[in-house]
């Protein structure tokens, strides 16, 4: 299987990917705790959300993230495109592909 099977396999054009989703879901945690650790950095559940983060989530989405940094550019393109394409963004308004 090559890479860009086991990255952007196994969706429908316009819905993401097992591991997109993750990609998503561990953004977005990672987000939560970048504000928390700034409104609240010694909180006990600051601590215990970033202990939980760091256990659960850190490592494997380090990894699905260099898979799809490995990504040639051209696949990550036509990604980007088949995603944006159900929103009804035009093309070169959706997200950028980052380097």
């Amino acid at each position: 299987m090559s890479d860009d099977a086991l990255v952007l396999s196994g969706s429908a054009e316009g819905e993401l990917t097992a591991s997109e989703a993750f990609l998503l879901r561990a953004r977005r945690r990672a987000t939560r705790l970048a504000v928390a650790l700034v409104r609240a950095p010694f909180s006990a559940e600051t601590v215990t959300e970033l202990t939980a983060y760091v256990e659960q989530d850190a490592e494997a989405a380090q990894v699905a993230y260099q898979q799809l940094r490995d990504l040639p550019e051209s696949a990550l393109r036509r990604r980007i495109t088949e995603l944006t394409a159900d929103r009804g963004c035009p093309a070169g308004d959706g997200p950028e592909v980052q380097s």
